[in-house]
């Protein structure tokens, strides 16, 4: 759960569920508060998602980056709003960046006090059979002590009309980043495989 700060008392949470487990796409809920957080509205359904999602929040607008697309093709996206979340606009962010099903590997999303957003985003640098997932075998490595084979490359985008629009996405990292690396738990879970950023006025840090 992720919490969005808007004007005044207002605060919103932010999460991903549906009642079916395992599967994709999945549904993002929000609940808000204009009391701050005292008491809260009936969740709301306001988007659906292919993988996990990152929120950010600066001077009453709330920013959700999350996946749109299908099985095969898939698209970072940034959902916007400024009335705390009466209405939303979304924009493609990743460009001509291919993104492959993999919801276990979720992007950075941070807003700078004058309303520049920073996105820093995973993905795969070999598509190869054996690193193409999909549903089916996405649900059996869930319970397998799995190590990634798969390599990595990170882009960076930024915003600075308030997420209307996303410039090209730049690569990051020199050399590609082993899957292998990505620090296990349980033997599965990647708990240090999700991205962060955070954002000035003058400069974005890549985390």
């Amino acid at each position: 759960i992720q919490v969005l700060f808007g004007d005044g008392n207002n605060v919103s949470l932010v999460w991903v569920w549906d009642a079916v487990p395992w599967t994709w796409p999945r549904t993002v809920w929000m609940a808000s508060s204009s009391d701050g957080g005292t008491t809260f509205g009936e969740p709301t359904p306001i988007l659906e998602t292919w993988g996990s999602i990152n929120t950010t929040s600066a001077n009453g607008t709330f920013a959700i980056a999350y996946r749109v697309g299908d099985e095969n093709n898939q698209q970072l996206a940034v959902a916007t709003t400024s009335d705390n979340g009466q209405t939303w606009t979304s924009t493609i962010t990743s460009g001509d960046v291919p993104l492959y099903f993999d919801p276990d590997k979720g992007p950075g999303i941070g807003m700078s006090p004058d309303n520049t957003i920073d996105l820093v985003f995973y993905t795969k640098d070999n598509p190869a059979a054996n690193c193409t997932l999909t549903i089916e075998s996405w649900q059996q490595i869930q319970f397998e002590d799995w190590v990634d084979p798969c390599t990595y490359n990170v882009y960076y985008t930024s915003s600075s009309d308030g997420g209307l629009s996303f410039a090209e996405p730049i690569q990051l990292n020199q050399q590609p980043i082993h899957g292998d690396d990505f620090a296990r738990f349980e033997g599965d879970s990647q708990p240090g495989s999700h991205l962060a950023v955070a954002s000035g006025d003058e400069f974005a840090y890549p985390i």
